[in-house]
């Protein structure tokens, strides 16, 4: 069953890594190392308003049903609650040696561009057995492409009619 898990979520990355251009996925992958632990620090997420977010949660403890959560916002370099997303946290148990990837959360349509920083929870049975806090960026949206203008002759700017 981990095997199709991961292929899953190997499939789910690749068509996110192919919308990186428009930016409409923002993920990070977060790995339970079989100790329960945070298997170093994931990736920082780089969304635009308005984006989909998805954590990729990895379990590789190989006796537990883990629970990360996913909250409490700040404003990066202050102490100021923030509220980046459509839900203020988001929780998800992953059974062992197992991999899951989280419901989809949107970054909020009409948040100005913002760096934030965010807490992971890991707990096994009630108990908590690590916590960190990595970034989450919202930057501007990207530029649409210039529109094509009219041919222009028959040369090679042209398209060749």
């Amino acid at each position: 069953m981990r095997t199709v898990r991961l292929a899953f979520a190997g499939l789910f990355l690749a068509v996110a890594a192919a919308h990186t251009a428009s930016a409409q996925t923002c993920l990070t992958i977060v790995t339970i190392d079989g100790t329960g632990k945070l298997a170093g620090k994931p990736q920082a997420m780089l969304c635009h308003p308005d984006d989909k977010v998805f954590w990729v949660v990895v379990n590789e403890h190989q006796t537990s049903t883990v629970k990360v959560t996913f909250d409490t916002f700040v404003i990066r370099g202050t102490a100021t609650g923030a509220e980046p997303l459509i839900v203020n946290a988001h929780s998800m148990n992953v059974g062992k040696d197992d991999v899951d990837v989280s419901k989809k959360i949107r970054v909020k349509a009409n948040l100005p561009p913002n760096g934030f920083k965010y807490s992971i929870t890991v707990a096994i049975g009630g108990t908590q057995t690590d916590h960190m806090d990595p970034d989450l960026d919202v930057t501007p949206p990207p530029s649409p492409a210039p529109p094509f203008g009219p041919p222009r002759g028959r040369g090679r700017a042209g398209g060749g009619r």
